[in-house]
């Protein structure tokens, strides 16, 4: 009889019956864990020694690895864990009225005889009935291979049935299955499925494997049982638990946490009814009137009863939160994961040259001394509110942490981000996190002293880590709240200076750039000060402090190290682009009518016009409809390559000039790396534009944003480049948390144990055993989802820029990567001719005679530098990378030797790109790459009327010159082209033409910066 979801192997019967039938025959004929069968006594196990009962697997020589453990094993010299076991998120009341204070107790029962198993009431929000009796089924089957006479409770992992047989068959199928339902998990977390689209597969799993199974052998019958038949099964199956540590009912008056499972109950007088304790937190226990010292008494949790008439404590509104300390332990039991954190000792940086966070003044600082030693952590925090459902009010905010130690290209990718926490929805936002932070602060301050962590290469041995938290990364609300500032609407709103911002509220004066005359905020008189509100024994008495201060309480004070001034950056993504560049253009020009509503269509035909590579992402669509839900990537796409040819001729000069000098400054800013210099100029041209927004239209259109711009430099150099702190990273994940399948109700904890679930996925995965199948499909899984930022050398720079006689170009093949066509070619006689005079120029006397150099190239469809793309613009797939810039050649075509700051990088079309070896006079094997490319003419005779970031050349091309040969080291950036009609140029007035057939059309060149990450 074929097996299904409502059937099962009964031992006794020796075939399947329904699953009220095995329960049946289970409470008969399962006696001291043996079952009997045909008129006598049989265990499953005879047959087994307690040495296999209980087999020691070891990584090295286990066919079946050990699935992971529920919580990490950790040593704590310093750490008392007040978390000690499972928090859930409803406790059961015991039948006294004092809570019982186990933590991973999960349920109770009332009554002090003996009663049935209680029902498991919190489940998955999308599991059905018939879910909750497939977990029941497998519980069942999970009895029927544990040994009852072991002292312990806990369940035997179905790893140990395992070792009942020797058949090598089953340990293969075995393996196999568990890949294959960890395939099935990992797929369903990346694409968001539901719990029900999983349990709905699985019993085409089941026919899957029995197809291969003998269906009269008992082993295979109950190998086949094992199965799991829903999702929490496939979990408990793998050993997994994305339950968070802690569950805390969160107060909505006053936003005190209280530990769900430390709630204590009171008895009603004259009734058998239970009620919970009301929230006891005194604001200011310290009043002078008595009467203002009362506890908040507000509701915090309800009693609810389940099914089976168990009494359960259920939160009001519940903050789930994961141990930072658990995160690192799993984190650092990945293979490889340790020796991540400590690569950065190994780089070699120039000293002016910003290229990452290690680059910073913070971390240089940091280094002869907390960095100094291994094993010692920096971390960065984000939080940030978000809705999770487009069309209802209801805003989270995920607390999430970074490690900086990780490199760039594993910083920011999915299964290396740690969620600590998700602040749920509240009727108002609070004024202060400090509730919420208070978990983790002190978690901090333990890693500080530092805790001992097992690691994938030491499971044994612990190694001692220290964690300091060194940079807060949020948008200016949550910064506030966070490090412990007045708002940006006080008039002390600034995290950075003591600039007075006077008048009312909705009517500040932001203005004024004289930033010399700015007093800066002094991190010893901010924690007196915050100390002293602390004091405060009314709230009167605390906000006349506040406000004048500017300055909150934060938690993070508490930390001995943390610097709230100079930790709390400013973000570039909301200050630059979600901030300045959204108000431009929607409160000055569109709402004062200085850009016409009318010509926004025309502004989106030009922006369609625009040739752009697919690598840059979001492009504007929208213009039309004033700029409609714009994300911040098209705000940054719209203000660094569309704005300035979109935007020609349509605003005034004076106004089109000023927005000029901001999109120079956005263009150095954005910069993978940057040099002191460049920090230096992007700021004065931030002073200046804003200064002009101030004399164009006036105080009132100077936001807190525009002030600060004047603070951005300060934290470059602090933390290096912007690509090493902004927030697209978390805005992203921000965006996959909501995309979580949920049932609209305490989606905190839902989205928490979803996300801890797949962290766990990706642990699990590290300690599988390789399968020549299985263990390539996980790698494409999760390859779905990563981050794809690659690193380079950072003397890559140093030939893009650089003298060309100084540079030793035959050592720059070993950065780049190629597609390399099947077949080589040969060059022309006049090609190669002309490519040997561009070489004896780069060698000089290295180069042998015209006869002697080969004809011969190595052709490429294409070349990756780091995550560029360069390719000929005849290549279908590629040609839009095909429009590149360089410093090469003058005006008449001759190569540049020397370089200087007016030197401007000239445009040019990606022709081939081809790898040529010769030997040199010297008898030295020389291997190039080189692109063949066409550099565009200036215009002759006429001014360029839109500045050095909108250029205008000439539709004719430089060819048949040494110039045209080009180390493909020496490209510098790529451009969009678009085309205009040059009609009037006394005027200023260009036509734009989406044709570049018209025979009086110019060449508008929008530069795109190349998305080169420096090692």
């Amino acid at each position: 009889m074929s097996s299904s979801v409502n059937r099962e192997f009964c031992p006794h019967c020796r075939e399947f019956v329904a699953s009220r039938t095995f329960r049946d025959h289970q409470k008969e004929f399962y006696v001291d864990g043996k079952w009997i069968i045909a008129s006598r006594k049989r265990t499953v196990l005879e047959s087994a020694s307690e040495e296999q009962r209980s087999p020691k697997l070891d990584r090295a020589n286990a066919p079946i690895l050990q699935p992971l453990t529920d919580g990490p094993i950790i040593e704590l010299d310093t750490y008392q864990n007040e978390q000690d076991g499972q928090v859930r998120e409803d406790t059961v009341i015991p039948n006294d009225t004092e809570a019982i204070s186990q933590a991973d107790q999960y349920e109770f029962e009332v009554s002090n005889q003996l009663a049935p198993e209680p029902a498991d009431d919190i489940r998955d929000s999308s599991d059905t009935e018939d879910e909750m009796e497939d977990d029941d089924i497998f519980d069942i089957h999970e009895t029927f291979y544990v040994d009852e006479s072991s002292e312990s409770d806990e369940e035997m992992p179905f790893q140990q049935s395992v070792a009942v047989t020797s058949s090598l068959r089953h340990v293969t199928i075995d393996l196999s299955i568990k890949w294959l339902i960890l395939l099935l998990q990992l797929w369903t977390v990346h694409h968001s499925f539901s719990a029900n689209s999983v349990t709905e597969l699985l019993p085409l799993f089941v026919v899957f494997v029995q197809s291969f199974l003998d269906k009269n052998t008992e082993d295979d019958l109950c190998l086949l049982n094992a199965i799991p038949k829903t999702w929490k099964a496939c979990q408990k199956f793998l050993g997994i638990n994305p339950k968070a540590t802690s569950y805390f009912a969160v107060c909505a008056k006053c936003y005190k946490l209280h530990r769900v499972n430390e709630l204590k109950t009171i008895l009603v007088e004259g009734s058998n009814n239970l009620i919970v304790e009301r929230c006891s937190f005194i604001a200011f226990p310290h009043h002078v009137q008595a009467n203002r010292r009362t506890r908040c008494g507000s509701l915090i949790a309800d009693i609810i009863r389940s099914p089976a008439g168990q009494p359960t404590i259920k939160g009001r509104i519940i903050f789930p939160y994961k141990s930072l300390i658990e995160s690192l332990q799993q984190l650092l039991m990945r293979k490889g994961f340790s020796e991540k954190l400590e690569e950065w000792r190994h780089k070699c940086r120039e000293s002016h040259l910003f290229t990452d966070i290690y680059s910073g003044n913070v971390w240089k600082e940091w280094t002869s001394d907390f960095f100094s030693s291994e094993r010692s952590l920096g971390l960065m925090l984000n939080i940030d509110w978000f809705q999770p459902f487009k069309k209802v009010q209801n805003s989270v905010a995920p607390i999430y942490l970074v490690l900086m130690n990780l490199p760039r290209n594993e910083r920011y990718k999915r299964e290396n981000l740690i969620l600590v926490g998700i602040i749920p929805n509240l009727e108002k936002e609070p004024t202060s996190l400090n509730t919420f932070l208070k978990p983790l602060v002190d978690e901090l301050k333990d890693l500080w002293s530092g805790i001992r962590f097992s690691t994938f290469d030491s499971p044994i041995f612990k190694f001692r880590y220290r964690a300091a938290l060194l940079c807060v990364a949020c948008d200016i609300p949550a910064a506030r709240k966070v490090c412990g500032f007045k708002g940006h609407a006080a008039t002390k709103g600034c995290s950075k200076c003591s600039k007075e911002f006077p008048g009312s509220i909705g009517q500040k004066d932001y203005s004024g750039f004289d930033v010399s005359t700015w007093p800066k905020r002094n991190l010893l008189e901010h924690k007196r000060i915050a100390h002293q509100i602390l004091g405060c024994t009314s709230r009167a008495a605390m906000e006349n402090i506040s406000t004048k201060y500017g300055v909150r309480y934060s938690s993070l004070l508490d930390l001995e190290y943390f610097d709230v001034i100079r930790f709390c950056i400013v973000d570039p993504m909301h200050n630059l682009f979600l901030g300045t560049a959204k108000h431009m253009f929607k409160k000055i020009w569109i709402e004062r009518g200085i850009l016409d509503s009318k010509r926004l269509p025309q502004i989106q035909m030009r922006v369609n016009s625009i040739k752009v590579p697919s690598t840059i992402g979001r492009i504007p669509c929208k213009i039309a409809s004033n700029f409609a839900e714009f994300k911040a990537d098209e705000w940054k796409n719209w203000t660094l390559i569309f704005s300035l040819f979109s935007l020609r001729n349509e605003l005034p000069q004076e106004d089109f000039k000023c927005w000029q000098v901001f999109v120079k400054a956005c263009r150095l800013l954005t910069r993978p790396s940057i040099t002191s210099e460049e920090i230096s100029q992007a700021h004065s041209l931030l002073i200046q534009f804003c200064r002009t927004v101030e004399r164009l239209y006036g105080k009132e259109a100077i936001t807190p944003n525009m002030h600060l711009h004047c603070h951005l430099a300060e934290c470059i150099r602090d933390f290096g480049p912007i690509y090493s702190f902004w927030l697209f990273s978390f805005e992203r994940y921000n965006g996959m948390l909501g995309k979580f399948p949920t049932n609209c109700k305490r989606i905190e904890s839902q989205v928490m144990e979803r996300f801890q679930l797949e962290q766990q996925l990706y642990s699990y995965l590290d300690s599988m055993q390789p399968h020549v199948l299985f263990s390539p499909l996980a790698t494409k899984i999760t390859s779905f989802q990563k981050e794809k930022v690659k690193v380079v050398h950072s003397k890559i720079h140093k030939y893009q820029r650089s003298p060309i006689l100084e540079m030793r170009w035959e050592d720059t093949a070993e950065y780049f990567l190629f597609n390399f066509h099947k077949s080589n070619q040969l060059l022309s006689l006049e090609k190669l001719e002309t490519l040997r005079k561009m070489l004896s120029i780069i060698f000089s006397s290295q180069v042998p005679s015209l006869e002697d150099l080969p004809r011969s190239i190595i052709s490429c469809k294409c070349a990756y530098l780091g995550e560029e793309i360069f390719s000929s613009i005849h290549n279908y797939l590629f040609s839009k990378h095909g429009y590149v810039t360089a410093q090469w050649c003058d005006d008449e075509g001759k190569l540049i030797t020397d370089t200087h700051s007016g030197i401007i990088s000239r445009p040019g079309k990606i022709q081939q790109i081809f790898c040529y070896k010769f030997t040199s006079v010297q008898k030295k094997a020389i291997n190039i790459p080189i692109a063949e490319v066409y550099w565009s003419k200036s215009l002759q005779s006429r001014t360029n009327h839109y500045g050095s970031e909108l250029l205008m050349w000439n539709r004719e091309d430089f060819n048949d010159v040494p110039s045209t040969f080009v180390p493909l080291a020496r490209l510098n950036g790529k451009y969009a082209p678009a085309f205009g009609t040059f009609e009037d140029a006394a005027a200023g007035h260009v036509n734009m033409t989406t044709s570049p057939a018209v025979s009086n059309s110019v060449l508008f060149t929008c530069p795109i910066q190349l998305k080169i990450f420096f090692d």
